[in-house]
């Protein structure tokens, strides 16, 4: 029974992740920013193992859900074929866990938001501008950040968050960040679904 349940999960994961990615290939490769990796939100994991592929040295992913977080420790790293490493670490908590992460980082990284899954059915606590607040309080203002589902910004799938008050946040955390969008979601199709805030 158990390696019906571990095939079970190995098949949900890998078709999960041909279906659904939260990052296009080739994202985290054209905006990494140092040896970390930060994701909070975990989903399927895809994310991580793009993260892995873009060869970052170390990896955090960070849910508030507790079955996200131990869906996440049961099939990563070995359900993508990623050998396993202490560097990658999997946490249970929200924006003070992302605060404790980020006292141990000293030098800039890669942050991918993607906590705040819009639902059609629900009004979603949306937690991204206290994650950039959390994000600004670090020492060290020339971190890479991504933020998913950017493209439902503005509706109340988004908590009704506008897009220029994410940029005004992003901006008090470095006034010389760039903007662009990437693509994700669905078949790697989703348009402009990732705001990304890099320097040049």
């Amino acid at each position: 029974m158990k390696n019906i349940y571990k095939i079970t999960v190995l098949l949900l994961s890998l078709l999960h992740s041909i279906c659904y990615s939260d990052v296009a290939h080739g994202v985290l490769e054209r905006y990494k920013k140092g040896n970390t990796f930060i994701c909070v939100g975990i989903g399927p994991c895809v994310s991580l193992a793009r993260a892995y592929n873009a060869k970052f040295v170390h990896m955090h992913g960070l849910d508030e859900d507790r079955v996200f977080v131990e869906h996440a420790r049961a099939i990563f790293p070995g359900s993508f074929g990623i050998p396993a490493s202490r560097n990658y670490h999997i946490h249970q908590g929200g924006v003070d866990k992302l605060r404790d992460i980020m006292s141990g980082i000293n030098e800039p990284v890669t942050i991918f938001l993607g906590s705040h899954y819009p639902e059609m059915d629900y009004v979603p606590k949306n937690t991204i501008l206290n994650e950039l607040e959390a994000i600004k309080d670090h020492p060290i203002n020339t971190h890479t950040i991504m933020i998913d589902y950017i493209q439902y910004a503005d509706t109340e799938m988004f908590g009704n968050i506008s897009l220029d008050a994410i940029k005004n946040r992003l901006l008090e955390i470095n006034r010389r960040y760039s903007f662009a969008f990437a693509d994700g979601g669905h078949l790697e199709k989703d348009k402009n679904a990732i705001l990304v805030a890099y320097i040049n």
